[in-house]
């Protein structure tokens, strides 16, 4: 049985080289230490309960998901207090997380990739519903390559 604590310190140690990597985008000095200011909070949260490493990962990934739209949001706009971090959902509505998430998912490319042979009908396809058993059938094929998908799940209230 995996050990739940390590998975999430495995999970922030991943999220963090992606922050890491995406703060050399940001060409402004106030927005480079204001990550770095986060990354080095966050990362001092090393040990706690469960709740607490689920936190810091929330913080982490909501971080990374800003960062991915090359501009900062609250809470990282500003610095990190020196106190314990609350709940990230005190911080941010549910309403804030979710325009990130809908932002970060329209920056993506991995959705509207079509290769050049394809009818150009197919990029402005319209979305439409598909039974769960349909969901494998309805996707496009990757004529070289493979598509990855990820599932993220939320307790947001």
């Amino acid at each position: 049985m995996s050990n739940p604590l390590r998975s999430l310190n495995e999970n922030f140690r991943y999220n963090y080289c992606t922050a890491k990597s995406l703060m050399l985008l940001f060409t402004n000095k106030a927005d480079r230490d204001l990550i770095q200011q986060w990354l080095d909070k966050l990362q001092s949260i090393k040990t706690g309960s469960t709740e607490t490493l689920n936190n810091r990962n929330s913080y982490m990934w909501t971080l990374v998901l800003s960062m991915q739209t090359n501009r900062l949001i609250k809470p990282f706009t500003d610095s990190p207090t020196s106190f314990d971090l609350p709940p990230l959902k005190e911080v941010m509505s549910a309403e804030e997380y979710g325009d990130i998430l809908r932002k970060t998912h329209a920056g993506s490319t991995g959705s509207d990739v079509v290769h050049p042979d394809q009818k150009a009908e197919r990029r402005h396809a319209t979305v439409r519903e598909v039974a769960p058993s349909e969901f494998l059938s309805s996707q496009p094929t990757p004529r070289d390559g493979s598509f990855c998908y990820m599932a993220v799940f939320s307790d947001w209230g």
